[in-house]
């Protein structure tokens, strides 16, 4: 567990605004025709990766208990999921398996840092500069 299941979150109604916008954004750069690219091999992987890590890391540190961490984790993997359905009724933008993989193993490294002392970045972003 992270350090922050000691901690309360003062700001939490904050944290959770930015987390659906990084929900949103996922969503939003999934369905637009032409995703912004940053021009190397395999960026498309390594963004699904970050993007579904940095998802979980956040929710991680906003609802701390194990049993939240575990329902978030597949929460998100059929999120992401979904979103390669929803791609393939576009017309635009393609179903791809490989996606779903980055994705969940994005969940699944978010989940292992919020175990670790970076789980509690929030707590002591609010302890430096919220207090």
């Amino acid at each position: 567990m992270n350090n922050s299941s000691s901690f309360k979150l003062s700001h939490r109604r904050i944290w959770i605004s930015l987390g659906a916008t990084i929900i949103a954004a996922i969503w939003l750069l999934s369905l637009i025709p032409h995703p912004p690219h940053i021009g190397f091999e395999g960026e498309d992987k390594v963004g699904h990766v970050v993007a579904y890590g940095v998802m979980m890391l956040w929710w991680s540190q906003i609802l701390i208990r194990s049993r939240n961490h575990l329902i978030i984790a597949a929460a998100f993997v059929v999120m992401g999921i979904l979103i390669e359905f929803v791609q393939r009724w576009t017309g635009w933008r393609t179903f791809e398996v490989a996606d779903m993989i980055a994705d969940a193993i994005g969940v699944a490294l978010g989940w292992c840092i919020a175990c670790t002392p970076a789980g509690s970045i929030l707590v002591r972003f609010e302890s430096a500069f919220l207090s």
